[in-house]
């Protein structure tokens, strides 16, 4: 059948008065808030004119044919389309567990002390107990869980990706954990001497994985139950000797994703 046309109704807007003036501020090169609105409100709409209207309300929205959630980042199953984000979900899947479990596996050994099967190299930012040593753990660390999500990144060169993040919750931190970043009046000022330089260029730059890998200043632990972690992975790492009841033992050395001092130690090693 044919959809029929939307209606739109309408809400009519009062013109800017024509003898309206433009905010002053002392310095020429200092744009103030209250003359940003006046010129776009100024200039963007005709003020001369009577008949300015706007859309309201939608009395009806076409409805979608597709799933946008395939278009999401989350994980779909190849059949059924729905929508993963956990790993422990996506590997239930025949059809897509031996790729995710390639991507936990290089997502562990980055953390840990490499992956066999992709070749990725570890960074020592964790490292697993063994039963003596799970013992030893300080009295005043919680160990934390962690928390593994999966996502689908088509524009990556691997779209694969899995995140192992630590239960932060639970981590009870005795130093300060605010970082401090630039507050608004310091950003306006820098964005104001920006876009009123004549020929003025800015750049920005990003830091790839800049929670990751900072030393901690005192270490913190983290469990992982053992049939989470794919056969690859246990045989290369022996993780049936080193379990201890049904839970691989971590201790986290470097700042990962998820630990509450991950932003600050960071900063501060910047």
């Amino acid at each position: 059948r044919t959809q029929q046309p939307t209606r739109v109704e309408f809400e009519e807007i009062q013109p800017i008065p024509s003898n309206q003036t433009f905010p002053m501020v002392q310095q020429h090169n200092i744009i103030s808030q209250d003359a940003v609105l006046a010129y776009f409100g100024a200039t963007m709409m005709d003020t001369h004119a009577t008949n300015l209207w706007r859309p309201t309300q939608l009395e009806f929205a076409p409805t979608a044919t597709e799933d946008i959630m395939h278009y999401c980042a989350p994980v779909t199953h190849p059949i059924t389309g729905k929508a993963m984000k956990k790993y422990a979900e996506v590997i239930k899947c025949e059809e897509l567990r031996e790729t995710w479990e390639t991507a936990f596996g290089k997502e562990f050994g980055g953390l840990a002390q490499g992956d066999d099967r992709t070749g990725q190299k570890g960074t020592d930012t964790v490292v697993i107990l063994d039963h003596e040593q799970i013992q030893q753990i300080p009295a005043d660390r919680v160990v934390t869980y962690a928390s593994i999500a999966t996502d689908y990144r088509e524009q990556k060169d691997d779209p694969n990706r899995v995140r192992i993040t630590a239960g932060g919750n639970l981590i009870n931190y005795p130093g300060e954990l605010t970082t401090r970043t630039a507050d608004l009046q310091t950003t306006k000022i820098m964005w104001n001497s920006v876009v009123s330089t004549p020929g003025a260029k800015y750049c920005c730059f990003d830091i790839s994985n800049f929670y990751l890998g900072t030393p901690l200043d005192r270490y913190e632990y983290m469990k992982i139950p053992l049939h989470i972690f794919p056969a690859h992975v246990k045989q290369q790492y022996n993780l049936h000797n080193l379990a201890y009841k049904g839970q691989v033992y971590l201790e986290i050395r470097r700042s990962i994703w998820g630990l509450p001092q991950a932003g600050i130690l960071s900063n501060q090693l910047l």
